[in-house]
């Protein structure tokens, strides 16, 4: 069966991941990458951004197409293409990717013949989905799996050295008071004590200082005043670091039991969060960008987040995968997945793995050789909507041609 032209406009992932798709549905498939546009920009200086895109859309025959994708991984550049798809044809069905959905319920009302789909949101239920999915291969435990210890963090000495330096101070004072005014151990104690004090001084034992005593005085109160007051600052910062990690940061050791763990806080991480929520799960996020927009969403509405490297088999102890259900590990790179996913195994060898794989063939190539329980191309699914909505689009304008 051979259908009407289809274009494709954008690089990346989901542009080839539809590409593939479309060509093994039997449609044909014209391809505008990016790179065409900005070689069209080199060529026209004159031109403004929107008529390099407008140029190269026409290029394309957009008028004789049955459909037009709009599917790069950048949603400014999506917007500038569907402008300029909308200003050559706006009656042709558009299919348009964009993670920004208060765009695309605007897109949606103002353009009949556009329909919007969130790559984040259509991947998220699939995700969900695999924790649910019965398994033969659920239990997957791996003998002598060990995990690397790794120095994350060094001891602060600084506060010890303060202690060892004042006590020091006292210890030396109170040896010169003694050697030079014979007097007792006690008498030099009590005396190095008034002078950090700063009281009882008519009390003193030595009345008539000389000016090397003096001296000597001086130093030891200026010193033990400095000491002091550093260790005065190191304590509070200290009591405030602790109380950000606590607080802000979510580190410290979690005692939850049956929970989720979502690691990476994007686009996929955020509808993947709602749609365990909407489950009734529990769930503990990991992310390590303390400035990431949806971190306050998600602490208005009680949910444990932990900031840290995923990675670090100390941050998902600390995220209680001893006790948890499953993790997801959704960020954005696809070897740091995998190496949470090892890690998250090692610590828990029955733990329900799910992984986001860029590629659809090296996710399953991962889910088989790796032991993961699921693995998933965001793209790969994205583009499986794309080809259903185009056929329901094609049904109903009875566009689509035998």
């Amino acid at each position: 069966m051979t259908h009407s032209n289809i274009i494709i406009l954008g690089s990346g992932h989901l542009a080839l991941q539809t590409n593939r798709r479309l060509t093994e549905a039997g449609y044909k498939v014209s391809h505008v990458s990016s790179d065409e546009f900005e070689e069209i920009k080199e060529t026209n200086r004159q031109e403004s951004s929107f008529e390099y895109a407008k140029a190269v859309i026409e290029k394309s025959d957009i008028k004789d197409v049955s459909a037009v994708c709009i599917l790069d991984d950048d949603d400014g550049r999506n917007i500038q293409l569907l402008l300029a798809s909308l200003a050559l044809n706006d009656r042709v069905p558009t299919i348009v990717a964009l993670s920004n959905e208060s765009l695309a319920a605007h897109l949606a009302v103002i353009h009949k013949n556009v329909l919007v789909c969130n790559p984040a949101a259509i991947a998220a239920p699939h995700f969900a989905n695999a924790l649910y999915k019965r398994q033969k291969d659920d239990v997957l435990p791996i003998s002598g799996a060990k995990t690397t210890q790794i120095l994350n963090s060094r001891t602060d000495r600084l506060i010890l050295k303060l202690i060892v330096g004042f006590f020091c101070i006292i210890l030396i004072g109170a040896s010169f008071f003694y050697f030079t005014e014979n007097i007792s151990w006690i008498d030099s104690f009590y005396l190095i004590a008034t002078v950090i004090t700063s009281a009882n001084f008519n009390d003193a034992i030595v009345r008539n200082y000389s000016p090397e005593f003096k001296l000597v005085r001086t130093f030891i109160m200026l010193a033990v005043q400095f000491f002091i007051i550093l260790a005065f600052t190191m304590i509070i910062d200290q009591l405030i670091k602790r109380r950000t990690e606590l607080l802000v940061l979510g580190k410290r050791r979690h005692n939850l039991r049956d929970h989720i763990i979502v690691c990476g806080l994007g686009r996929v991480g955020s509808h993947l969060i709602e749609e365990l929520l909407i489950r009734g799960e529990r769930v503990l996020v990991i992310d390590d960008n303390t400035q990431n927009r949806f971190l306050e969403t998600l602490r208005s509405r009680s949910v444990t987040v932990l900031v840290g490297d995923a990675a670090l088999p100390k941050n998902l102890r600390d995220a209680g995968i001893k006790n948890a259900k499953g993790l997801f590990s959704v960020v954005n790179n696809d070897l740091e997945n995998m190496e949470i996913g090892l890690n998250a195994r090692a610590l828990q060898p029955n733990l329900k793995l799910i992984l986001r794989i860029f590629d659809q063939d090296v996710a399953d190539a991962v889910r088989e050789r790796l032991k993961i329980n699921a693995a998933f191309s965001t793209s790969a699914l994205t583009a499986e909507r794309i080809v259903e909505m185009l056929g329901s689009a094609f049904s109903s304008a009875k566009l689509d041609t035998t």
